[in-house]
């Protein structure tokens, strides 16, 4: 039974292998995506880990391997897919894609990640995709995960998003307040609290420090794939929020919204002018600037 359950990965993996080279091949990308049955196969690639992790699905660590190899192939060759403008379409309708992706980047914080958010980032430029993606289950909180500073990076909202994440709650009106006056306040450089009490050098000094680290930590991440994904999840994030009705529905997921916050906080990163203006595009639905 194991031998059988090898052979049958191996194939698997050499079969998206098959596919990766030739969508590799930008004139053959349409007429593939079109053809019935290879998105479905694909998607199966992705659906085979279930729910759990690859050691709970795959105990043998040779099938394990060679399934990692197999969904990293099928992943690629569905960037390849997506890129063409008459493909978008059906690569985002077929059944369960969008799902496998986000249970992807649930999953995985490597190649096959990355992956799976150029995928959305591809798909979400055709307008007809845009307001059904920002309502698919699990996608905000999933993308989220991706651009989320990592613990001790702004705890304040650090803690906020993470109660958000177990709570999925909606946004209330404090909160919305608090992104404004945040918004606005990392604009100006903070002057407000250089208009408070008197302070020392020493105190401001040690506050600028710790924004530099807070900034160096985002930036720097050790993890050579995060930083592709996140500039794929900004780039679909920003693409939903050209809608109005997404606007609506992306500043009511608290998760979301505090996690911009905290990266419009980092004011030393190179990411923090995608927090402020993902921020300022929320403004677009008459009912978040009220």
């Amino acid at each position: 039974e194991s031998g059988e359950a090898r052979g049958y990965m191996v194939r698997r993996k050499n079969a998206c292998g098959a596919l990766k080279v030739m969508t590799a091949n930008a004139s053959h990308r349409v007429n593939i995506c079109w053809t019935v049955g290879v998105l479905p196969a694909l998607v199966s690639v992705l659906e085979d880990c279930g729910p759990g992790s690859l050691e709970d699905a795959f105990p043998d660590e040779f099938v394990r391997r060679e399934y990692a190899e197999a969904r990293k192939r099928a992943v690629a060759a569905l960037v390849n897919l997506a890129l063409p403008k008459d493909n978008k379409l059906p690569v985002f309708h077929c059944p369960r894609l969008v799902a496998s992706l986000i249970r992807v980047i649930e999953q995985d914080d490597g190649e096959s990640r990355l992956g799976c958010c150029s995928v959305l980032a591809h798909i979400v430029k055709m307008k007809e995709n845009r307001l059904l993606m920002a309502q698919v289950p699990g996608l905000l909180d999933a993308v989220t995960t991706v651009i989320e500073p990592k613990s001790g990076c702004d705890n304040d909202y650090a803690s906020i998003a993470s109660d958000a994440a177990s709570s999925n709650s909606s946004v209330s009106n404090d909160i919305f307040e608090r992104l404004s006056k945040d918004k606005y306040n990392v604009q100006q450089g903070q002057e407000n609290d250089k208009a408070g009490e008197a302070k020392n050098a020493e105190p401001e000094e040690v506050s600028s420090e710790d924004k530099r680290e807070a900034s160096a930590r985002y930036d720097e991440d050790s993890n050579e794939f995060l930083h592709g994904a996140r500039q794929s999840v900004f780039a679909l994030l920003l693409h939903l929020v050209k809608e109005k009705d997404n606007a609506f529905v992306l500043a009511r997921h608290e998760y979301l919204v505090s996690t911009l916050v905290a990266i419009a906080k980092l004011q030393e990163s190179s990411s923090q002018h995608f927090g402020l203006k993902l921020i300022a595009n929320l403004s677009r639905h008459r009912s978040n600037s009220q």
